[in-house]
């Protein structure tokens, strides 16, 4: 994965594919992009999708980038609120034992001056 805030691409060197994450999952102002080794899923924020300005997390599975297109397909926050961000950052935490898994998102509101941590339950699933 290699991204800027115009460009996110998927780079497949076992299939020697490249795939354009902005032009298949139409987003766009990509504000941070981190992979999960764990369970093998890209969780991309960005500030547009659609061409709409807003909050949006993605996440889209390594194994098959096409599987979660669409307008809602993968999305955990999709926030059209003409909201600009910055600063955004994202964490995953884990116990495994109790089988928690949490997605710790942080940005700014541009503009209002506030800064904003989200804390998002993706519990695993076992078996």
């Amino acid at each position: 994965m290699v991204a800027s805030i115009k460009e996110c691409l998927y780079v497949d060197l076992k299939k020697e594919r490249e795939i354009d994450i902005d032009e298949e999952h139409d987003l766009q102002q990509f504000k941070t992009v981190m992979f999960d080794n764990e369970d093998k899923h890209i969780y991309i924020i960005s500030n547009k999708h659609g061409g709409k300005l807003g909050f949006y997390i993605k996440k889209i599975n390594m194994m098959n980038p096409f599987a979660d297109r669409g307008e809602n397909k993968g999305f955990i926050v999709n926030w059209n609120r003409n909201l600009d961000i910055g600063d955004a950052s994202i964490f995953i935490l884990r116990d495994q034992a109790k089988g928690y898994k949490e997605i710790v998102v942080s940005y700014k509101t541009i503009f209002i001056n506030v800064y904003n941590i989200l804390v998002l339950d993706q519990r695993h699933r076992s078996g």
